[in-house]
């Protein structure tokens, strides 16, 4: 593509033009050398800027102390740009934003960013979540992509820490008398308490 116009005051929107030189006149003094080139048959193609495009990202429920799995969104943009990644966590205590990382064949972290090189077909990027430790609870993560030009896609996705359940160990002693006959035994335990 050759050539870009950038609208006056009354019109904002960019255009890319797919175009030809027709003349190329170089000058030197008053010397002058002109050379001329077949046009392309094909016309004009406006391309207005777009914005990105973002997949719906499901729900997800992982254990705490545990890493999630599984979650994934698509992105694409017609304009085949690098898409800057975003994040927010609703509840920080539980997800805090160093929390959640993102992978795929095109994602990249520039050390504080994480960029997605999007383009018209669809772009498959894996946050990883990991949870504050010993947390549970609920919260929602936004995660938005930005292109060059300022547009963005937004997806909200609730995800649900839940808690290990916290296992009793029974420990009995028994009497160091071998069992002489199959009678049963009883023994009375005491939980907590009570």
């Amino acid at each position: 593509y050759i050539g870009k116009f950038i609208g006056n005051t009354s019109c904002s929107t960019t255009y890319f033009f797919e175009s030809y030189i027709d003349e190329l006149r170089i000058s030197k003094g008053i010397a002058y050398w002109t050379e001329d080139f077949t046009p392309s048959p094909g016309p004009y193609i406006i391309r207005p800027q777009e914005a990105p495009v973002m997949g719906q990202i499901s729900d997800a429920t992982i254990f705490e102390n545990s890493v999630s799995s599984a979650i994934s969104f698509t992105v694409t943009d017609t304009n085949e740009q690098s898409l800057t990644i975003t994040y927010q966590s609703s509840d920080e205590s539980i997800i805090a934003s160093d929390g959640i990382n993102f992978s795929g064949e095109e994602v990249s972290y520039t050390g504080n960013t994480y960029i997605v090189n999007a383009s018209s077909v669809e772009t498959t990027v894996t946050p990883t979540i990991t949870p504050e430790t010993n947390q549970s609870g609920t919260a929602f993560i936004t995660i938005t992509v930005t292109d060059p030009d300022g547009m963005t896609a937004s997806s909200s996705f609730k995800i649900i820490i839940t808690p290990y359940d916290e296992y009793t160990v029974l420990m009995l002693h028994l009497d160091e008398d071998p069992f002489t006959d199959s009678s049963p035994e009883s023994h009375s335990v005491t939980k907590n308490g009570n």
